[in-house]
């Protein structure tokens, strides 16, 4: 005989209960807002300071959600607010801009990012003129997004060749926009070195690792010829082609994507940790 809800008993149903939101974290947030019923009061300076603590929390709370989750929860985010309030619109906008778009932040997630703009070119609050920044910042955003076709460049190699990104045959590539003059390039390029599993692919051609100058001042590049390792390739766009087109997003020193061997975006924006983790998980697999 099947058992029903009604012959169970509460401390049953209360368990079952907990154990699906166990399972289904996203449950429940899907479902709920998180900002429902959070009221800012007192000047600007103290709403956006309590602004700014809520949405850390929030962030927090996304990174343990599912992609599609998370992108309702923005939705929710920016109707639970007053979307016909400039400030409000603008504070929030500034809080996603900085702490969810921000290739720095611990938090950053460009899917969730590029939701927020979205969200606030819906604002009726905003004249066509405040919407140019959130408009251009989208159209940068969407560029070179994860699952989509890196944009294509040329290269100028050490030896004098010229080479393109999608000339470069391998299943993984590694692109590593850089200055040698920046101390978190250099950073980012020892844990890359060090990495044994990163080493090993590197030798069975598994990997491609391509370093790019793209801000075009021959010299600096020239005198920095012992930059890389020889196993790498070592490239800069003698023509600012890259900056000069806005092909990618560089507002952060060193700038890393991993591509497969489609030039297809798998990782924007990413640390070379993140990058490594990847990698090994396909090489454990082999």
């Amino acid at each position: 005989m099947k058992k029903s809800f009604r012959n169970m008993s509460l401390l049953k149903i209360i368990g079952i209960v907990i154990c699906l939101l166990y399972i289904f974290p996203s449950y429940s947030y899907h479902h709920g807002k998180y900002w429902n019923n959070i009221k800012l009061e007192g000047n600007r300076a103290e709403r956006h300071e309590k602004a700014e603590n809520i949405f850390l929390d929030f962030a927090k709370m996304l990174q343990q959600l599912p992609l599609d989750s998370g992108k309702i929860q923005i939705q929710l985010m920016f109707n639970d607010w007053n979307r016909n309030n400039k400030h409000d619109i603008d504070l929030l906008s500034s809080l996603c801009e900085d702490i969810l778009g921000d290739p720095d932040s611990p938090f950053y997630n460009d899917e969730l990012y590029i939701t927020s703009l979205e969200e606030t070119l819906k604002s009726e609050a905003l004249n066509d003129d405040e919407k140019i920044r959130p408009q251009i910042l989208l159209e940068t955003a969407l560029k070179n997004r994860v699952g989509s076709p890196a944009q294509d460049f040329p290269i100028y190699k050490r030896n004098g060749e010229r080479i393109s990104l999608y000339s470069i045959e391998s299943p993984y590539l590694i692109l590593f926009f850089n200055d040698p003059d920046c101390n978190s390039c250099e950073k980012a390029k020892t844990i890359l070195s060090a990495d044994t599993t990163l080493s090993s692919m590197l030798s069975q051609k598994m990997v491609v690792i391509l370093g790019v100058y793209p801000f075009g001042d021959m010299e600096l590049w020239k005198s920095q010829k012992l930059y890389f390792p020889e196993s790498w390739i070592d490239g800069c766009d003698e023509k600012q082609l890259i900056m000069e087109n806005s092909w990618y997003d560089l507002r952060t020193s060193p700038t890393l994507f991993l591509l497969d061997k489609n030039k297809k975006v798998i990782i924007k924006n990413g640390k070379p940790e993140n990058i490594i983790s990847y990698l090994k998980n396909i090489y454990q697999k082999i």
